[in-house]
Protein backbone atom coordinates (compact mmCIF):
# COMPACT_ATOMS: atom_id res chain seq x y z
CA UNK A 1 0.00 0.00 0.00
CA UNK A 2 2.87 2.44 0.67
CA UNK A 3 4.30 1.83 -2.17
CA UNK A 4 1.33 2.47 -4.80
CA UNK A 5 1.09 5.37 -2.60
CA UNK A 6 4.17 6.78 -3.35
CA UNK A 7 4.22 5.70 -7.08
CA UNK A 8 0.78 7.68 -6.82
CA UNK A 9 2.80 10.73 -5.39
CA UNK A 10 5.18 10.51 -7.53
CA UNK A 11 3.35 10.57 -10.63
CA UNK A 12 1.22 13.75 -9.59
CA UNK A 13 4.21 15.31 -8.75
CA UNK A 14 5.78 14.62 -12.36
CA UNK A 15 2.19 16.08 -14.12
CA UNK A 16 2.57 19.25 -12.00
CA UNK A 17 6.34 19.93 -13.64
CA UNK A 18 5.01 19.13 -17.30
CA UNK A 19 1.82 21.11 -17.01
CA UNK A 20 4.49 23.71 -15.22
CA UNK A 21 6.60 23.82 -18.13
CA UNK A 22 3.49 23.81 -21.14
CA UNK A 23 2.36 26.68 -19.03
CA UNK A 24 6.00 28.29 -19.48
CA UNK A 25 5.72 27.43 -22.99
CA UNK A 26 2.69 28.81 -23.72
CA UNK A 27 3.39 32.32 -21.42
CA UNK A 28 6.25 32.48 -23.44
CA UNK A 29 4.72 32.12 -26.94
CA UNK A 30 2.32 34.47 -25.81
CA UNK A 31 4.49 37.11 -24.51
CA UNK A 32 7.30 36.76 -27.17
CA UNK A 33 5.49 38.73 -29.99
CA UNK A 34 6.69 40.01 -33.45
CA UNK A 35 5.23 42.63 -35.77
CA UNK A 36 4.70 41.97 -39.23
CA UNK A 37 3.41 43.97 -42.39
CA UNK A 38 2.29 43.17 -45.83
CA UNK A 39 2.28 45.61 -48.79
CA UNK A 40 1.11 44.72 -52.22
CA UNK A 41 -1.77 46.99 -52.88
CA UNK A 42 -3.49 45.75 -50.05
CA UNK A 43 -1.76 46.69 -46.94
CA UNK A 44 -2.00 44.78 -43.49
CA UNK A 45 -0.34 44.50 -39.97
CA UNK A 46 0.26 40.73 -38.56
CA UNK A 47 1.32 40.27 -34.63
CA UNK A 48 3.31 36.96 -34.55
CA UNK A 49 4.05 34.92 -31.38
CA UNK A 50 6.85 32.65 -30.34
CA UNK A 51 5.33 29.41 -31.53
CA UNK A 52 4.91 31.24 -35.24
CA UNK A 53 1.20 31.52 -35.41
CA UNK A 54 -0.60 34.64 -36.58
CA UNK A 55 -2.18 35.96 -33.49
CA UNK A 56 -3.91 39.07 -34.52
CA UNK A 57 -4.51 40.59 -38.07
CA UNK A 58 -5.65 44.45 -38.93
CA UNK A 59 -6.24 45.52 -42.50
CA UNK A 60 -4.82 49.02 -43.26
CA UNK A 61 -6.77 49.74 -46.30
CA UNK A 62 -9.60 48.93 -48.52
CA UNK A 63 -8.16 46.49 -50.78
CA UNK A 64 -6.37 44.12 -47.65
CA UNK A 65 -10.17 44.39 -45.68
CA UNK A 66 -11.54 43.16 -49.38
CA UNK A 67 -8.97 40.65 -49.93
CA UNK A 68 -9.60 38.93 -46.41
CA UNK A 69 -13.38 39.14 -46.22
CA UNK A 70 -14.05 35.72 -46.47
CA UNK A 71 -11.05 34.21 -44.91
CA UNK A 72 -9.79 34.44 -41.51
CA UNK A 73 -5.67 33.85 -41.31
CA UNK A 74 -5.81 34.11 -37.10
CA UNK A 75 -4.16 31.15 -35.58
CA UNK A 76 -2.16 29.79 -39.10
CA UNK A 77 1.61 29.62 -39.33
CA UNK A 78 2.87 32.80 -40.55
CA UNK A 79 4.37 31.30 -43.88
CA UNK A 80 1.12 29.76 -44.47
CA UNK A 81 -0.66 32.89 -44.01
CA UNK A 82 1.71 35.20 -45.63
CA UNK A 83 1.43 32.91 -49.00
CA UNK A 84 -2.49 32.62 -49.15
CA UNK A 85 -2.38 36.48 -48.54
CA UNK A 86 -0.56 36.41 -51.94
CA UNK A 87 -2.21 33.59 -53.71
CA UNK A 88 -6.26 35.87 -53.03
CA UNK A 89 -4.37 39.37 -53.78
CA UNK A 90 -3.70 37.26 -57.41
CA UNK A 91 -6.63 35.80 -57.88
CA UNK A 92 -8.90 39.37 -56.76
CA UNK A 93 -6.14 40.78 -59.49
CA UNK A 94 -4.47 42.82 -57.08
CA UNK A 95 -1.37 40.98 -58.24
CA UNK A 96 -1.09 40.86 -62.32
CA UNK A 97 0.20 38.44 -63.69
CA UNK A 98 1.30 39.73 -66.50
CA UNK A 99 2.80 41.91 -65.41
CA UNK A 100 6.18 43.05 -62.83
CA UNK A 101 4.83 42.69 -59.32
CA UNK A 102 6.46 43.62 -55.94
CA UNK A 103 5.47 42.68 -52.40
CA UNK A 104 7.51 44.71 -49.28
CA UNK A 105 7.70 42.88 -45.98
CA UNK A 106 8.45 44.82 -42.40
CA UNK A 107 9.15 42.93 -39.36
CA UNK A 108 9.84 44.59 -35.96
CA UNK A 109 10.88 42.31 -33.29
CA UNK A 110 12.19 42.65 -29.87
CA UNK A 111 16.01 42.91 -30.74
CA UNK A 112 14.83 46.57 -31.94
CA UNK A 113 15.30 47.17 -28.21
CA UNK A 114 18.97 46.17 -28.34
CA UNK A 115 20.69 48.14 -30.34
CA UNK A 116 18.71 51.08 -32.87
CA UNK A 117 21.71 51.20 -35.15
CA UNK A 118 22.70 47.68 -35.52
CA UNK A 119 22.24 46.69 -39.38
CA UNK A 120 22.06 42.65 -39.31
CA UNK A 121 19.35 41.42 -36.59
CA UNK A 122 19.14 37.62 -36.64
CA UNK A 123 15.84 37.09 -35.64
CA UNK A 124 14.28 39.74 -37.56
CA UNK A 125 16.27 38.50 -40.71
CA UNK A 126 15.23 35.01 -39.87
CA UNK A 127 11.02 35.81 -40.48
CA UNK A 128 11.90 38.27 -43.43
CA UNK A 129 14.06 35.00 -45.15
CA UNK A 130 11.04 32.48 -45.10
CA UNK A 131 8.87 34.76 -45.82
CA UNK A 132 10.63 35.82 -48.92
CA UNK A 133 11.33 32.19 -49.78
CA UNK A 134 7.69 31.23 -49.47
CA UNK A 135 6.25 34.14 -51.46
CA UNK A 136 8.77 33.72 -54.37
CA UNK A 137 8.28 29.84 -53.91
CA UNK A 138 4.41 30.74 -54.71
CA UNK A 139 5.57 33.52 -57.87
CA UNK A 140 7.90 30.69 -59.52
CA UNK A 141 5.53 27.71 -59.00
CA UNK A 142 2.76 29.73 -60.70
CA UNK A 143 4.69 31.79 -63.47
CA UNK A 144 4.40 35.55 -62.48
CA UNK A 145 7.18 38.06 -61.99
CA UNK A 146 7.52 39.02 -58.67
CA UNK A 147 9.84 39.34 -55.54
CA UNK A 148 9.71 40.53 -52.56
CA UNK A 149 11.50 43.60 -50.75
CA UNK A 150 12.09 45.02 -47.53
CA UNK A 151 9.71 47.73 -46.66
CA UNK A 152 11.76 51.09 -46.06
CA UNK A 153 11.28 53.10 -42.68
CA UNK A 154 13.02 56.59 -44.56
CA UNK A 155 9.90 58.67 -43.10
CA UNK A 156 10.75 57.52 -39.48
CA UNK A 157 14.70 57.74 -39.44
CA UNK A 158 14.88 61.52 -38.26
CA UNK A 159 12.47 61.44 -35.30
CA UNK A 160 13.42 57.49 -34.50
CA UNK A 161 17.04 59.33 -34.16
CA UNK A 162 15.83 62.12 -31.83
CA UNK A 163 13.65 59.67 -29.18
CA UNK A 164 16.94 57.36 -29.50
CA UNK A 165 15.43 53.86 -31.03
CA UNK A 166 15.21 52.01 -33.96
CA UNK A 167 13.24 53.37 -37.02
CA UNK A 168 10.88 49.67 -36.65
CA UNK A 169 10.21 50.64 -32.88
CA UNK A 170 9.13 54.19 -33.71
CA UNK A 171 6.34 52.43 -36.59
CA UNK A 172 5.46 50.70 -33.81
CA UNK A 173 4.87 53.46 -31.56
CA UNK A 174 3.10 55.19 -33.82
CA UNK A 175 0.80 52.31 -35.19
CA UNK A 176 0.03 51.68 -31.49
CA UNK A 177 -1.17 55.42 -30.84
CA UNK A 178 -3.36 55.03 -33.86
CA UNK A 179 -5.32 52.57 -32.58
CA UNK A 180 -5.39 53.92 -29.27
CA UNK A 181 -6.39 57.49 -29.27
CA UNK A 182 -5.62 57.28 -25.13
CA UNK A 183 -2.47 56.57 -25.13
CA UNK A 184 0.77 59.34 -25.44
CA UNK A 185 3.56 58.99 -26.37
CA UNK A 186 5.19 59.31 -22.69
CA UNK A 187 2.82 55.99 -22.09
CA UNK A 188 4.45 54.07 -24.37
CA UNK A 189 7.46 55.52 -25.91
CA UNK A 190 9.87 53.24 -23.19
CA UNK A 191 8.32 50.32 -23.26
CA UNK A 192 9.58 47.53 -24.83
CA UNK A 193 8.87 46.60 -28.50
CA UNK A 194 7.17 43.27 -27.03
CA UNK A 195 5.15 45.28 -25.10
CA UNK A 196 3.80 47.89 -27.60
CA UNK A 197 2.80 44.81 -30.16
CA UNK A 198 1.84 43.42 -27.61
CA UNK A 199 -0.59 46.83 -27.32
CA UNK A 200 -1.20 46.82 -30.84
CA UNK A 201 -2.29 43.54 -30.49
CA UNK A 202 -4.85 43.89 -27.50
CA UNK A 203 -6.38 46.54 -29.30
CA UNK A 204 -6.48 44.46 -33.01
CA UNK A 205 -8.51 41.91 -31.41
CA UNK A 206 -11.31 44.16 -29.10
CA UNK A 207 -11.56 46.74 -31.84
CA UNK A 208 -11.87 43.99 -35.03
CA UNK A 209 -13.86 46.50 -37.02
CA UNK A 210 -12.04 46.06 -40.55
CA UNK A 211 -10.53 49.19 -42.12
CA UNK A 212 -13.35 51.00 -43.39
CA UNK A 213 -15.70 51.13 -39.89
CA UNK A 214 -11.97 51.52 -37.99
CA UNK A 215 -12.04 54.67 -40.06
CA UNK A 216 -15.28 56.15 -38.63
CA UNK A 217 -14.50 54.59 -35.43
CA UNK A 218 -11.70 56.32 -34.50
CA UNK A 219 -13.28 59.44 -35.82
CA UNK A 220 -15.98 58.70 -32.86
CA UNK A 221 -13.67 57.93 -30.45
CA UNK A 222 -11.72 61.18 -30.95
CA UNK A 223 -15.51 63.04 -30.49
CA UNK A 224 -15.83 61.01 -27.37
CA UNK A 225 -12.23 61.83 -26.20
CA UNK A 226 -13.07 65.46 -26.42
CA UNK A 227 -16.23 65.33 -25.13
CA UNK A 228 -14.38 64.12 -21.79
CA UNK A 229 -11.27 66.24 -22.49
CA UNK A 230 -11.94 67.28 -18.26
CA UNK A 231 -10.93 63.82 -17.49
CA UNK A 232 -7.60 63.69 -19.40
CA UNK A 233 -6.39 67.08 -17.75
CA UNK A 234 -7.06 65.82 -14.30
CA UNK A 235 -5.05 62.01 -15.78
CA UNK A 236 -2.15 64.92 -16.03
CA UNK A 237 -2.97 66.95 -12.69
CA UNK A 238 -2.99 63.87 -10.59
CA UNK A 239 0.23 62.49 -12.16
CA UNK A 240 1.70 66.16 -11.66
CA UNK A 241 0.46 66.06 -7.79
CA UNK A 242 1.81 62.50 -7.18
CA UNK A 243 4.84 63.52 -8.36
CA UNK A 244 5.25 66.85 -6.23
CA UNK A 245 4.12 64.80 -3.06
CA UNK A 246 6.84 62.33 -3.62
CA UNK A 247 9.31 65.40 -3.48
CA UNK A 248 7.40 67.21 -0.98
CA UNK A 249 9.33 69.30 1.39
CA UNK A 250 7.18 71.46 3.33
CA UNK A 251 4.96 71.60 6.22
CA UNK A 252 2.87 69.04 7.12
CA UNK A 253 -0.18 71.29 6.64
CA UNK A 254 0.90 71.83 3.17
CA UNK A 255 1.51 68.51 2.50
CA UNK A 256 -2.27 67.66 3.94
CA UNK A 257 -3.70 70.26 1.87
CA UNK A 258 -1.71 68.97 -1.15
CA UNK A 259 -3.15 65.39 -0.48
CA UNK A 260 -6.56 66.62 0.13
CA UNK A 261 -6.31 68.21 -3.59
CA UNK A 262 -5.21 64.94 -4.54
CA UNK A 263 -7.86 62.81 -3.14
CA UNK A 264 -10.70 65.43 -4.81
CA UNK A 265 -9.48 64.93 -8.28
CA UNK A 266 -8.92 61.28 -8.14
CA UNK A 267 -12.66 61.07 -7.09
CA UNK A 268 -13.37 63.19 -9.74
CA UNK A 269 -11.40 61.25 -12.63
CA UNK A 270 -12.70 57.91 -10.52
CA UNK A 271 -16.40 59.01 -11.56
CA UNK A 272 -15.79 60.63 -15.46
CA UNK A 273 -13.91 57.16 -15.75
CA UNK A 274 -16.71 55.40 -15.49
CA UNK A 275 -19.00 57.04 -17.48
CA UNK A 276 -16.24 57.94 -20.48
CA UNK A 277 -15.95 53.68 -20.34
CA UNK A 278 -19.43 52.94 -20.44
CA UNK A 279 -20.06 55.29 -23.35
CA UNK A 280 -16.95 53.65 -25.21
CA UNK A 281 -18.35 50.27 -24.86
CA UNK A 282 -21.92 51.33 -26.33
CA UNK A 283 -19.91 52.69 -29.32
CA UNK A 284 -17.75 50.16 -29.94
CA UNK A 285 -21.25 47.70 -29.75
CA UNK A 286 -22.81 49.92 -31.78
CA UNK A 287 -19.56 50.19 -34.49
CA UNK A 288 -19.60 46.06 -34.44
CA UNK A 289 -22.53 45.70 -36.00
CA UNK A 290 -21.85 48.07 -38.51
CA UNK A 291 -18.55 45.69 -39.21
CA UNK A 292 -20.90 43.08 -39.96
CA UNK A 293 -22.68 44.47 -42.68
CA UNK A 294 -19.35 46.19 -44.42
CA UNK A 295 -18.40 42.73 -44.33
CA UNK A 296 -20.79 41.16 -46.04
CA UNK A 297 -20.27 43.85 -48.42
CA UNK A 298 -16.68 42.96 -48.86
CA UNK A 299 -17.23 39.67 -49.49
CA UNK A 300 -19.41 40.01 -52.65
CA UNK A 301 -16.42 42.72 -54.09
CA UNK A 302 -14.01 40.27 -53.43
CA UNK A 303 -16.59 37.30 -55.45
CA UNK A 304 -16.54 40.00 -58.34
CA UNK A 305 -13.11 40.42 -58.65
CA UNK A 306 -12.29 36.83 -58.72
CA UNK A 307 -14.83 36.34 -61.40
CA UNK A 308 -13.40 39.32 -63.19
CA UNK A 309 -9.82 37.91 -63.36
CA UNK A 310 -10.70 34.45 -63.68
CA UNK A 311 -10.35 33.82 -67.46
CA UNK A 312 -6.60 36.06 -67.13
CA UNK A 313 -5.78 33.51 -64.45
CA UNK A 314 -6.83 30.47 -66.08
CA UNK A 315 -5.06 31.90 -69.61
CA UNK A 316 -1.66 32.69 -67.91
CA UNK A 317 -1.81 29.16 -65.86
CA UNK A 318 -2.08 27.59 -69.31
CA UNK A 319 0.32 29.18 -70.83
CA UNK A 320 2.58 28.64 -67.97
CA UNK A 321 2.18 24.72 -68.05
CA UNK A 322 3.10 24.64 -71.95
CA UNK A 323 6.57 26.36 -70.93
CA UNK A 324 6.78 26.01 -67.17
CA UNK A 325 10.89 25.58 -67.01
CA UNK A 326 11.66 27.98 -69.26
CA UNK A 327 9.48 31.04 -67.59
CA UNK A 328 10.59 29.86 -64.02
CA UNK A 329 14.20 30.95 -65.78
CA UNK A 330 13.07 33.60 -67.07
CA UNK A 331 11.38 34.85 -63.15
CA UNK A 332 14.70 34.10 -61.79
CA UNK A 333 17.10 35.86 -64.00
CA UNK A 334 14.80 38.82 -63.99
CA UNK A 335 14.32 38.69 -59.98
CA UNK A 336 18.70 38.64 -60.03
CA UNK A 337 18.66 42.23 -62.18
CA UNK A 338 16.04 43.66 -60.39
CA UNK A 339 17.59 42.74 -57.00
CA UNK A 340 20.96 44.05 -58.55
CA UNK A 341 19.72 47.34 -59.40
CA UNK A 342 18.44 48.16 -55.83
CA UNK A 343 21.31 47.18 -53.84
Amino acid sequence: MKKILQKTLALIFAISILGGVFYGCDSWANTDLSYVSIRINPELELVVNGKNSITAVNTLNEDAETLLADVSITDMPLEDGAELIVKLATEAGFIDVDSDNEVFIDVVTDEDDENPNQERLTKREQIRKKLQERINRFFDNNGIFGRVSQETLTQYLEDAQNLGVSPGKLKLIMRALDLNPDLTLDDIKDKEVKEIVQLIRDNIKDEDFGYTVRQEYKAARQQLKNKYAHMFELQNQIKELRARLNDFDGTDLEKELLEQELNTKVEEHKTLKKQYEQEKSQLKERFKAQAKEVKETKKRELEQRKEQFKNKLEQRKQEFEKNKEQIKEQINNWRKRQNKQNR
